[in-house]
């Protein structure tokens, strides 16, 4: 029997510069962004259900990430999107064939 490849998540990020000040960073870039593919893959279609969803799964997604802080306010959700990283995100995702809804 072959073993078959997983493919994770938080992979796809790698290499993904987190362009704010280390000191005011209170939620990890990668697995905010996770978290935010994570919801638009289950069907959430705004940064609300974004946040909606993460709260509902909080108990599962920490089987797969640490998120010290809980889940982010989908203002802070919405961040990454939003600014210059907005561009490097979309092509990423483009590359990997996971596009997350609202980038660009």
């Amino acid at each position: 029997m072959r073993a078959e490849s997983k493919f994770r998540l938080v992979d796809v990020w790698v290499g993904v510069r987190d362009p704010r000040q280390s000191t005011k960073v209170e939620h990890d870039l990668i697995e905010l962004l996770v978290v935010a593919v994570s919801a638009v893959l289950s069907g959430a279609d705004t940064f609300v259900e974004i946040e909606a969803w993460a709260k509902e799964k909080l108990d599962w997604l920490r089987q797969y990430l640490k998120l010290e802080h809980g889940i982010p306010s989908h203002e802070r959700a919405a961040w990454p999107w939003a600014t210059p990283l907005a561009g490097s995100l979309q092509r990423l995702t483009q590359k990997r064939s996971v596009r997350p809804s609202g980038a660009g």
